[in-house]
């Protein structure tokens, strides 16, 4: 690099005449110092370099300086402690089921008596216990004892859920099956077409629905998928309520299908399409059109 800058020098200032080996002549001549300029902007270079090595060796130290992009990051220790386990410690306590403290079988990291943390989670447990035992027992005072807590638990549960059963079951459309031990009132019945079948037995008869038969959206899509039936869609849509009289639903579709109950067939029976809970329902029209009666004996 000085010789490139010596040639140049040499043809700016030497005409033809001269030749290159005068360039150390030449060199000896030519004062290579800095300006001013140079020397401050290299003061300020080291005076930089300087800060920051003692930012950097004085780090850890409470009150130093800090970059932006560090002011949230916490002051973790160089190294991990002494007493701090391996991973490969922790792999293999969590395999065999150790404790994670003394890494030891038969009891848990929670109930080591080595765990400094033991005394404080025995203490909060014993609080959390007191104080569900008081608001489910509001008044009784009494020392913990986790088997009359769980005994007096199981039979909160056992009321509470009782009482929730007959509050549900006010709204519930199977509340007459609960009622009677758990015999169904729903019927088995098959839907055919085009010599393909469903059968279900999930069909209510069910006298107080105003309509004809009715069938459930997701068996409808069934039926339309295997069955492949006739579809009805030329008439007016028509508002149906819900059992409870307040859920209303828009019918607009109906499906044409064969109905065999108990051994009978019902040959092009119109299906209304809507949303319930049941798969089929046999409303009161039905009823009345075949002149069937229910025996409840």
């Amino acid at each position: 690099m000085r010789f490139v800058v010596l040639k140049a020098l040499a043809l700016k200032l030497l005409d033809d005449s001269i030749d290159f080996d005068t360039i150390p002549n030449l060199a000896a001549k030519v004062n290579f110092t800095f300006t001013s300029a140079d020397a401050q902007l290299r003061a300020k270079r080291d005076e930089k370099k300087a800060f920051k090595n003692a930012v950097n060796s004085n780090r850890n130290e409470p009150g130093h300086y800090r970059n932006k992009r560090d002011m949230h990051k916490p002051n973790l220790p160089n190294s991990i402690q002494k007493n701090s386990p391996s991973q490969e410690q922790v792999f293999r306590a969590l395999k065999e089921g150790l404790c994670r403290t003394c890494f030891k079988k038969s009891h848990k990291s929670n109930d080591c008596v080595e765990n400094k943390n033991r005394g404080q989670y025995e203490k909060f447990r014993n609080e959390r216990i007191n104080n569900l035992y008081q608001n489910i027992f509001p008044g009784v005072e009494s020392a913990v004892d986790l088997e009359s807590v769980n005994a007096a638990l199981d039979e909160f549960k056992r009321d509470k859920l009782t009482e929730e059963n007959f509050i549900c079951e006010a709204n519930d459309q199977d509340f007459l099956n609960k009622r009677l031990g758990g015999k169904s009132w729903t019927i088995t019945c098959t839907i055919a077409c085009n010599g393909f079948s469903l059968t279900t037995s999930n069909a209510l008869p069910d006298t107080d629905a105003g309509g004809y038969i009715f069938i459930n959206r997701d068996i409808a899509k069934k039926a339309l998928k295997y069955l492949n039936p006739q579809r009805v869609i030329d008439f007016p849509p028509s508002p149906v309520a819900g059992f409870d009289g307040k859920a209303t639903q828009l019918i607009d579709f109906a499906l044409i299908l064969n109905l065999k109950i108990d051994g009978r067939e019902i040959v092009n029976v119109t299906f209304l399409v809507i949303n319930m809970k049941h798969d089929l329902i046999l409303g009161r029209k039905w009823f009345e059109d075949y002149g069937v009666v229910i025996d409840c004996r």
